[in-house]
């Protein structure tokens, strides 16, 4: 259908015998591509839709599918890192979805070349350049660079998370022998 569009666009004005410089015929008026209010704008919004309908219906089960997943990867990361992962995506997502947000409300009363937008476009940016930064350094707070006598530097990973201890049906912490082995 999108063909038949551009092909319309194309030789509709050639067969009923429009130039190509009469910009107000009715035929040229409907059928362009280049203009807007017309047969081939409906269609394009029209597929635009459908494509936005079909990537809620895919994209939310796959990024809540993902989402899921980062979180339970998440826990086992050490402190640091989990802190890092947290602060990265709130600052990201400050600016991504809050500022963005607030720049919308406010665009209809203060307009696209005011100075308020420009700055609110501005923090936006830079929050979302800060996440992004807080998160690429997030992974090396799990590393840690250790100085061996007589053979130099060795990098190395700092342990997982302990996952967290199940407490006992009495909801008493496990015993702990002398040797700090838990019991059972």
């Amino acid at each position: 259908m999108t063909v038949a569009v551009v092909a319309a666009s194309a030789l509709m004005p050639l067969v009923v015998g429009v130039s190509a410089g009469d910009r107000t015929s009715p035929v040229r008026v409907f059928f362009d591509v280049t203009g807007e209010r017309n047969l081939p704008t409906w269609w394009n919004s029209g597929l635009l839709m459908l494509a936005g309908f079909l990537s809620l219906c895919v994209g939310v089960p796959i990024a809540a599918a993902v989402l899921l997943f980062a979180w339970f990867a998440a826990r086992l990361l050490p402190r640091p890192s989990r802190v890092l992962l947290a602060w990265g995506l709130g600052i990201f997502f400050a600016g991504a979805i809050g500022v963005e947000a607030l720049t919308g409300l406010l665009l209809p009363q203060i307009g696209l070349g005011s100075p308020l937008y420009v700055a609110l476009y501005h923090v936006e940016e830079f929050l979302e350049c800060v996440g992004a930064g807080v998160l690429c350094v997030m992974p090396l707070s799990a590393s840690a660079v250790e100085r061996i006598p007589g053979s130099g530097l060795r990098a190395r990973w700092l342990p997982l998370a302990p996952p967290a201890a199940s407490p006992s049906a009495s909801g008493a912490p496990p015993a702990v022998d002398s040797s700090g082995d838990h019991q059972r």
